[in-house]
């Protein structure tokens, strides 16, 4: 289920890019794990899949810290699986 977003004041949203269709953005919500579309003109510049983007107070930045910790967690876990083989 998809939902879309505006720049609605006082909202607080953790979100991952998904991917890219058209001029949207999909993300996932990390609380909720719903799907959510996000015009690509409301994000900073050079957003790619798997950052972790903030919305609050109407502005949306990416977390490049937390972004950079998911990616090496993720790493790590798909060379632990690759092992098992």
């Amino acid at each position: 289920m998809f939902a879309s977003i505006d720049s609605k004041e006082g909202v607080f949203l953790r979100m991952i890019i998904d991917r890219f269709e058209s001029n949207l953005a999909v993300c996932e919500d990390m609380k909720t794990r719903r799907l959510i579309n996000v015009d690509m003109s409301l994000l900073p510049p050079n957003p790619v899949p798997g950052d972790i983007i903030v919305w609050e107070e109407g502005k949306i930045s990416i977390d490049h810290k937390e972004s950079d910790r998911r990616r090496e967690r993720l790493r790590r876990l798909h060379e632990k699986l690759k092992r098992k083989k």
